[in-house]
């Protein structure tokens, strides 16, 4: 398979835990469906701006007053679309490199912070992708719930405890 330089790649490396697996494999297809959703989006937004310039026409308008309400509605979603189209290009841009980057170094917290952050924008300008990042997140937590390190004070109070003991039993 070619390779694309800002996709995720399909192939996922073995030595991941399942649950990073789940959450890569979530990663490329919110990547896959944020490239789908840009033309579509370019389309709906070229069709929002025909339909504002059809209903905001002089002619248009004094035929039927209340057409000026309906123009401004689509002149609303018109620029909506045009930021679904500009987050989408944003999460295909920087997906990999924030997130399966991370997951593929073994960086868990940092994949699951950046993923719920690109999640919940592109919850509110393209909704199945951000669901997709969202659940990356929440599986990326459950990885780095199991992997959490222990504090370095408690590490360094039993290591004191230990190197007191042998101290001790050295003394008799």
């Amino acid at each position: 398979m070619t390779q694309v330089g800002f996709f995720t790649s399909e192939e996922i490396p073995p030595w991941l835990p399942p649950q990073a697996k789940e959450a890569r494999s979530h990663v490329f297809w919110a990547q896959i469906i944020s490239f789908v959703e840009i033309p579509v989006a370019i389309l709906l937004s070229i069709l929002m701006f025909y339909y504002y310039f059809k209903y905001s026409s002089r002619p248009y308008i004094v035929t039927n007053p209340s057409a000026a309400g309906f123009a401004t509605d689509f002149l609303a979603f018109a620029i909506y679309f045009i930021l679904i189209v500009f987050v989408c290009a944003l999460e295909l841009a920087f997906t990999k490199a924030h997130i399966s980057n991370a997951i593929d170094s073994g960086k868990y917290l940092l994949a699951q912070e950046r993923s719920l952050l690109w999640g919940v924008l592109s919850i509110v300008f393209g909704l199945i992708p951000g669901i997709l990042l969202i659940a990356a997140s929440t599986r990326l937590g459950e990885l780095g719930k199991q992997s959490t390190p222990q504090p370095f004070q408690a590490a360094t109070s039993t290591a004191q405890e230990k190197a007191g003991e042998t101290h001790q039993t050295q003394k008799p």
